[in-house]
């Protein structure tokens, strides 16, 4: 944790800030990118207490055939907050109204005509619906052939190169912190090469407190680490061990911030608490400033991206300038959903966000900084440990915000053939079940 007064960096401690910013768990039922996320208490269920988790499966009918498609569970506690470790023999459990289920609406195919026979006997059937094309979920009270089993994972972990791999993207996440990156590769349309996209990513939290001192965190003022792994057919969820460095001392937060890497995505949800009111005691300027290095074959589309543009001034804390309100092309009545463009050596690619109305009308959404040096002289202070001129990144304001938690979630997608299915929204119905297809 840094003081800042002038342009001399001192170092100060104190108790009323240090939960501040904190990266944390959140889940909305309906996001923007894939797969699709959906909780088990959205399903229908008849008697929810004779279903196993481990005879949840997923099939699809397509040319005459059923074929078995990739369905994962990961375990979700009553708040939204996916729970680690997972024990060994979760899936032997009942399914739980907050139980995580992901799926590819994308590989969805023909509707099934006639009375229902799936490949396995099953207590309860649902019929998934994405436009014109269907899934059926079914829980499974006899065991299909092997041919109906779905194995193996997308995405493949690299412990001692801090690297995780998919068919789509290289992720390197960062030795001193495993919340950011140290280089982000995509692949090529043919799936031939990998391009950098980004590296260095980094965080800086400041608080301006008002005639006081400001507060700066950074990414070395923040010791994650991931501890735990759960892994399926869709991806691989890693949870953080958590930890706030204050001059020699570590402290442990009660949050366990996830991570999820899918085949062509990475998704992580994030929590903000204030213990106080922000608007009494921060000036403007203070809040989440999340930049990386631009990459050189790296186009950004802002024409077709839905974001805005942060005026430098808009930071200064000497100025009182209005309130900083969301564009309302980008929001509903209950969330506001934002998208960064670009595309790198013929894949398209681009960043996510999706945060409460509540909290943006209070100036808490993304907007893309241009220019790292320009909101760094009006500052007066640097916003990355990285040289400024060749970054870029995105600001979230938090000078008016209201003591208690902020949600909201980030994405990363490498634009694919399940893009078209991203963020709708999959109807369920039930349906009666006569006896196992061969």
């Amino acid at each position: 944790m840094s003081l800042w007064l002038g342009k001399k960096k001192f170092i100060f401690v104190t108790g009323s800030f240090l939960s501040l910013f904190f990266p944390g768990l959140s889940f909305f039922d309906r996001l923007v990118a894939c797969p699709q996320l959906l909780s088990s208490q959205r399903i229908p269920w008849d008697r929810p207490q004779l279903v196993m988790r481990e005879q949840l499966q997923l099939f699809s009918y397509d040319q005459g055939m059923w074929k078995s498609l990739p369905l994962q569970l990961d375990p979700m506690d009553s708040d939204g907050d996916l729970i680690f470790p997972v024990p060994d023999n979760w899936m032997q459990d009942r399914i739980a109204p907050f139980d995580r289920i992901s799926f590819s609406p994308s590989s969805f195919a023909a509707r099934y005509e006639g009375a229902l026979e799936l490949p396995c006997a099953a207590r309860e059937v649902f019929e998934l619906r994405l436009d014109q094309k269907f899934a059926y979920l079914a829980a499974c009270t006899s065991k299909p052939e092997d041919r109906f089993q779905v194995s193996g994972s997308p995405v493949t972990y690299d412990r001692d190169k801090r690297t995780l791999r998919t068919e789509y993207y290289h992720y390197r996440y960062s030795e001193r912190n495993h919340l950011v990156f140290d280089a982000i590769e995509l692949a090529d349309p043919l799936f031939k090469s990998f391009r950098e996209t980004a590296a260095r990513s980094d965080l800086v939290i400041i608080g301006d407190v008002k005639n006081f001192l400001t507060l700066v965190f950074d990414t070395d003022d923040m010791d994650a680490r991931i501890l735990h792994r759960h892994q399926g057919p869709m991806g691989l969820v890693g949870g953080l061990q958590f930890f706030l460095k204050v001059l020699a001392f570590r402290i442990e937060l009660a949050l366990m911030p996830e991570v999820n890497f899918f085949d062509d995505s990475l998704y992580m949800p994030m929590t903000m608490y204030l213990p106080v009111d922000a608007a009494k005691y921060l000036r403007r300027g203070s809040g989440a400033y999340y930049t990386w290095d631009r990459a050189s074959q790296v186009t950004w589309d802002e024409q077709k991206s839905r974001i805005e543009i942060l005026d430098p001034e808009a930071v200064n804390p000497k100025k009182a300038l209005p309130l900083s309100a969301p564009d309302l092309r980008y929001c509903t009545p209950k969330l506001c959903t934002y998208e960064l463009q670009g595309a790198v050596g013929g894949r398209a690619f681009s960043l996510n966000f999706e945060i409460t109305r509540e909290a943006a009308a209070l100036g808490f959404f993304p907007r893309l900084i241009r220019d790292v040096p320009a909101v760094e002289k009006v500052l007066g202070r640097p916003i990355s440990q990285f040289p400024a001129k060749e970054r870029m990144g995105v600001f979230f304001e938090t000078a008016l915000l209201p003591k208690g938690k902020h949600k909201w979630n980030f994405w990363i997608q490498a634009h694919s053939e399940h893009s078209a299915t991203c963020g709708r929204d999959v109807s369920i119905r039930s349906l009666p079940m006569r006896k196992a297809s061969n």
